[in-house]
């Protein structure tokens, strides 16, 4: 699945892990929408929506105290993203993708599912 595939998949699961989130980055996304994309349905391939994704989900991770990287790794031209929650015990694995955005979130929806896992033992 290339990542425009991707990134529509893990939307929707941001959208049924963190509905709060998701509404903070629409509500981001319209203040910001000089891009001509549908206020409706932020446009998440263009630069302006992956920033303000980029920007929401790391101002997440700070207000709960989550460990969060972004960075380029040169070698694989991909962007590499780790989110790991507060109180996990374990560091959880890097995620890589075309864009920073991109890698943030996956990483994003896998500590989401780390701290519930975590949770429910």
């Amino acid at each position: 699945m290339g990542e425009d595939g991707r990134i529509d998949e893990l939307l929707a699961k941001l959208v049924e892990l963190d509905p709060e989130t998701y509404q903070h980055f629409r509500e981001i996304c319209a203040m910001t929408a000089f891009d001509y994309s549908p206020l409706d349905d932020p446009n998440i391939k263009t630069p302006v929506y992956g920033w303000c994704l980029q920007g929401v989900l790391q101002e997440t991770c700070k207000a709960k105290k989550w460990h969060h990287d972004v960075c380029y790794n040169e070698e694989t031209e991909k962007y590499v993203s780790l989110v790991v929650p507060a109180d996990n015990e374990t560091w959880l694995d890097s995620v890589e993708a075309d864009t920073a955005a991109g890698s943030l979130l996956a990483a994003y929806i896998q500590a989401l599912e780390a701290e519930a896992a975590h949770e429910s033992e």
